[in-house]
């Protein structure tokens, strides 16, 4: 029995990324002024902060949606 060898695809590095995730959008918008206003924040603590930021507002907008 003979194996044949699979070639794989070369990727290619021109290929535009795919866009960000409405989370990583609000995150570029809103951390320079989070940064600001916070400037003893660590990276993590900011971003986990954000993230709050972000999950109640989404929430908000989703609940809102759903009774329209």
């Amino acid at each position: 029995m003979k194996f044949v060898e699979k070639t794989r695809a070369r990727k290619d590095p021109n290929k535009p990324k795919r866009p960000g995730s409405a989370f990583f959008v609000f995150i570029m918008e809103c951390r320079e002024k989070f940064k600001e206003e916070n400037p003893d924040y660590k990276y993590v603590a900011a971003v986990s902060d954000l993230f709050l930021i972000f999950f109640i507002v989404s929430s908000i907008v989703v609940n809102s949606e759903r009774r329209a």
